[in-house]
């Protein structure tokens, strides 16, 4: 989603710092030209899904909309967000071993 560099660098910023939220928004920069990750369109369709999923999860509204790409993506979702862990039991999670 077109909105997930945006959260990960802002979840940075406040976690990390200032400089190391640029270097991951240079990171995610380079990934997107060499085609190492995509970016997705927030389109009506997946707009109404993933109003749903915040409906349904009582999600933040960013946070429906990379819940609702996961699901549709059929990938499980990388995240450190505990409210997300808690509130989506039905989605697969990233576990990093």
């Amino acid at each position: 989603s077109m909105i997930t560099p945006i959260e990960i660098s802002c979840a940075i910023a406040r976690r990390a710092g200032i400089k190391e939220a640029k270097e991951s928004e240079e990171i995610i920069q380079n990934w997107s030209k060499e085609k190492k990750i995509n970016i997705y369109e927030l389109n009506e369709k997946r707009m109404l899904k993933a109003q749903n999923h915040g409906l349904n999860f009582k999600l933040k509204g960013m946070d429906a909309i990379i819940v609702q790409l996961a699901f549709e993506l059929n990938f499980p979702l990388a995240t450190l967000d505990n409210e997300i862990i808690e509130r989506t039991k039905e989605i697969r999670f990233f576990e990093s071993s």
